[in-house]
């Protein structure tokens, strides 16, 4: 049996699904932006591994800092009282006092200053400024005579009393690269003298250097 079929108008007909033609140039687009992000990601990475790996750049015109060893016994760091008493010492390189008797409580510091005069010129100026105004610290100022060499440098020297804490004191000068030193050995509190003995100490002092941007 034939059985007759029935065309429906075109307004009742369903519609057929039919694959939908691929764009390429979508595809471009985003094949472009994946690589360009790529690429991207990939700069920030090598900018930040480069950044790492080199040093900083230093600022400033570089000079010559003294540092110093000290290796004599019987010396050790100070309480942390003293330390306190001493910490606004500008350039403080080094701090130590004796533990052990005789002389128990002597004291031997070294401070630096950047300074354009040689070892001599600088003494004359921190003397004259330790001796005169309301600043008059040291008292029975007289330099001392002949030539010391302290860690193989030449050392030009003065003695005194200081007034506050009452310690006789050997105060020494002397040229550390782009810095003068200033090498401080103290008797213990009211002493009478400084032991010649004390003296001994300079010769444990060893120097060292850095360079540093000012």
């Amino acid at each position: 049996m034939i059985y007759a079929t029935k065309e429906l108008p075109r307004s009742e007909r369903i519609p057929r699904c039919r694959p939908r033609a691929r764009s390429f140039r979508t595809d471009d687009h985003a094949l472009t932006g994946l690589l360009m992000r790529i690429a991207i990601t990939t700069l920030v990475c090598l900018f930040y591994l480069t950044g790492c790996s080199n040093p900083p750049e230093q600022v400033g015109v570089p000079v010559v800092a003294p540092r110093a060893r000290f290796g004599a016994t019987g010396w050790s760091e100070p309480s942390n009282r003293l330390l306190s008493a001493h910490k606004g010492d500008v350039g403080q390189i080094l701090f130590r006092m004796k533990k052990s008797n005789p002389n128990r409580g002597a004291l031997l510091s070294i401070r630096g200053e950047y300074s354009h005069a040689d070892a001599r010129t600088h003494g004359k100026e921190v003397v004259r400024w330790r001796t005169s105004g309301n600043y008059s610290a040291w008292e029975n100022l007289a330099p001392i005579k002949g030539n010391r060499s302290i860690g193989g440098r030449r050392a030009f020297g003065y003695s005194y009393r200081e007034k506050r804490f009452k310690r006789w004191t050997q105060v020494w000068f002397l040229n550390c690269g782009d810095y003068v030193c200033e090498v401080y050995l103290e008797s213990p509190s009211n002493a009478s003298c400084l032991d010649s003995s004390l003296s001994k100490a300079l010769d444990s002092i060893r120097w060292n250097q850095i360079t540093i941007y000012k």
